[in-house]
């Protein structure tokens, strides 16, 4: 409602300038459109609010009451309560974010072992056995078997700056990870150090 009253105000001190010959039509067309908008605005906060209430009087199972209080902004509202005395700690391994800061440190491990085994060579055999005839009628005729063998190996030679970098980087990934657990596990420890029993 606040804004819808100021764009119209805006829109009023708008049109006044371009009565006088200082706004341009531009100007005046934007100041409709922010009007407009707000307008537009306020019919859906409007009806989003009424379906919310008809979805908790659906919830209830009844009318709700006439003297319901109207909600309170996120700034009153108390979303982080403090922890009462005498949780366990192995509360912290359930959550979601040290869960997730775990697991990026798995695989960050995982990441070390990847650029160690890039220092190493790599040998790739492959095989084919099968039959082979100029003509269909012939395809498995006896005589007509054909197989290749065919190795390939991979020296990282040239490479080397290059896996040293690789290395070096999963391994600053995972001093990173590492405090990023360090810090979660202290954060929710470190608020109220005297809430958490071992």
């Amino acid at each position: 409602m606040d804004t819808l009253s100021s764009q119209e105000g805006s829109y009023k001190l708008t049109k006044m300038s371009y009565d006088g010959g200082i706004a341009t039509a531009l100007d005046l067309r934007q100041a409709e459109t922010s009007v407009d908008t707000a307008r537009a605005n306020l019919a859906q906060y409007t009806r989003q609010v009424a379906q919310d209430q008809n979805a908790l009087v659906q919830l209830v199972g009844t009318a709700l009451p006439a003297d319901l209080p109207p909600g309170t902004g996120l700034d009153e509202q108390q979303l982080l309560a403090d922890r009462p005395a005498g949780l366990p700690s192995d509360l912290l391994v359930r959550r979601p974010d040290i869960l997730a800061a775990e697991h990026n440190l798995i695989a960050a491990n995982a990441s070390i072992g990847a650029a160690r085994a890039a220092f190493f060579p790599s040998l790739t055999l492959t095989g084919n056995y099968g039959t082979a005839s100029t003509q269909l009628s012939g395809l498995f005729d006896h005589g007509f078997t054909a197989w290749t063998f065919s190795p390939q190996i991979s020296l990282p030679i040239f490479a080397a700056g290059a896996n040293v970098a690789s290395l070096n980087l999963a391994k600053v990934e995972k001093d990173i990870n590492n405090a990023k657990v360090t810090d979660s596990t202290h954060a929710v420890s470190g608020n109220n150090t005297t809430n958490v029993t071992p």
